[in-house]
């Protein structure tokens, strides 16, 4: 017999009694499950009471499991369902995830009226929602040209036709923002600056920088990244500026100083300023400018090809517009272009190097101290991209910058004691010359050679400056200390133009 009871399913360790019941089976019972009475029709001699043997009065009847551990396994039985009703469930529902079609990138467009990324002239950029995108989406934005717009953060931004005119700058992209500006005008102070790795593609349009100091049209510094396409740059001080390892191409653009400012162009004003490792490609388009073309210093470099570079004025022979010059390690290839200036239409010096390729220049081509200046008549490099020569740059502007950052160091002292002499032995009055102390391989000064009026007593003084001078850490090239001034000097002021320079002997 069991030793459990078929009613309560309590282990008993010896069974009190047995019975039978209605349809002839035999049960086993505890002593305490024997006692009860019987309950309800149909119950025979089994007593139960209708929660246990029916669910409520004509309800199911009981049908009793042969012991407690049947019970048991009938939850196991129950949870081991659950589960594996779970499992299949999940499992479909992640083949439904899986197999959803990827969504398609999209683009929001701002409310009109609303701030665009930032139209109000604050730092702070508009909300979620209020014309501002999510990462990854490109925003078609709406721009009332009254406040400045700034793109910043990683937005991707989008303004066509727009048309603004502010006093400072009217558009600014930057930390890492993407704009593309298609068929825009702007005006400003500053139309256009891109900034601190911001990109920013522009289509068409008109850039204008306002008149006054410090008016520049395009400013694009600090790593970020800039494309003018087929667009047209006003200014009368300054049309573009490149700095701090920035970037920009310029493809069919044309930099001019507006027509009305035509007869009041500033004479000392600069198309183009190249800067701190900046880049500039050029691909057709043209300069023209009243004052200096281009200019690049501090291993800057520029690729141009089809370009035209003209400038047009001369307002005197101390400041003389120059249609293209390098100096401080630039460097720079010029194929198929045209260069003009007044009187000089290129000028390279200082550790800067320049290859002309099928390139006609208007006026003289000045390459002077430690340039490397390449022309060919040929156009070898013709079929080349933009991109192959900048290559080609940055490998020469490498090559160049050890050489550069020494001969900067030697140039320092170039003019050390010089004017001080002029204190002692000059009276007062105008003053030019030009000072050349020979360098010997271990860097001492081994004789002094001097250019233009210099009195006799000031003439003495430089000599005995020269014999007493050496270069600290020289390790060559065997060349000259050069410092070439002018300006007047009195007892109590000096007003002085004054370049200082080593020249490699050649």
């Amino acid at each position: 017999m069991s030793r459990f009871c078929d009613r309560c399913g309590k282990e008993v360790g010896i069974v009190s009694s047995t019975t039978t019941t209605a349809d002839g089976r035999i049960v086993s019972l505890c002593a305490a499950c024997a006692t009860l009475p019987a309950a309800g029709p149909g119950a025979g001699s089994f007593g139960q009471a209708p929660s246990w043997a029916q669910s409520a009065a004509g309800g199911a009847p009981y049908v009793p499991s042969p012991s407690g551990k049947g019970n048991l396994l009938a939850i196991l039985v129950g949870v081991v369902v659950v589960l594996a009703l779970l499992v299949v469930g999940g499992a479909t529902m992640a083949l439904l995830v899986l197999r959803r079609p990827a969504s398609k990138p999209q683009v929001q467009s701002a409310n009109p009226g609303t701030p665009t990324a930032e139209s109000t002239g604050s730092q702070e950029s508009a909300a979620p929602g209020e014309g501002s995108a999510r990462p990854g989406q490109v925003r078609e934005a709406n721009w009332d040209g009254t406040k400045p717009f700034v793109c910043k953060g990683q937005e991707q931004v989008v303004l066509r036709n727009c048309s603004g005119s502010v006093e400072d700058t009217a558009v600014r992209a930057e930390e890492r923002c993407k704009l593309t500006l298609v068929a825009c005008k702007l005006a400003g102070r500053t139309a256009l600056e891109v900034r601190n790795d911001a990109e920013v593609i522009v289509q068409g349009g008109e850039l204008t920088g306002s008149t006054g100091f410090g008016s520049i049209a395009v400013r694009v510094s600090d790593h970020a990244r800039a494309s003018i396409q087929g667009a047209t740059i006003l200014g009368t001080e300054q049309a573009i500026r490149i700095a701090n390892q920035a970037s920009l191409k310029l493809t069919d653009v044309t930099l001019r100083v507006p027509t009305e400012a035509a007869e009041s162009r500033w004479p000392f004003s600069l198309a183009i300023e190249l800067a701190d490792d900046a880049e500039l490609a050029m691909e057709g388009g043209s300069v023209d400018w009243g004052g200096k073309g281009v200019q690049l210093k501090d291993s800057a470099t520029l690729v141009a090809r089809k370009t035209s570079i003209r400038s047009t004025r001369r307002d005197s022979d101390r400041m003389e517009p120059v249609g293209l010059s390098l100096t401080g390690g630039a460097a720079g290839i010029i194929v198929e272009g045209k260069i003009k200036g007044p009187r000089i239409a290129v000028s390279i010096d200082d550790v800067s190097s320049l290859t002309l390729q099928k390139t006609v220049t208007e006026g003289e081509v000045k390459s002077e101290g430690n340039a490397r200046l390449k022309v060919s008549k040929d156009a070898p490099d013709a079929e080349a991209s933009l991109e192959q020569l900048q290559t080609t740059l940055r490998n020469v502007r490498a090559e160049l910058k050890p050489e550069h950052e020494k001969i900067t160091r030697y140039s320092k002292g170039a003019c050390g004691g010089i004017f001080a002499c002029y204190k002692d032995n000059f009276p007062g009055g105008a003053v030019a010359g030009t000072v050349l102390m020979r360098v010997n391989a271990t860097g001492k000064v081994q004789s002094t050679t001097l250019q233009g009026n210099i009195p006799p007593k000031v003439a003495e003084c430089i000599r005995t400056v020269g014999k007493e001078r050496t270069i600290e850490n020289f390790d060559g090239p065997v060349g000259d200390l050069v410092c070439t001034y002018s300006g007047t000097i009195t007892k109590g002021m000096q007003m002085l133009s004054i370049k200082s320079d080593y020249r490699k002997t050649k």
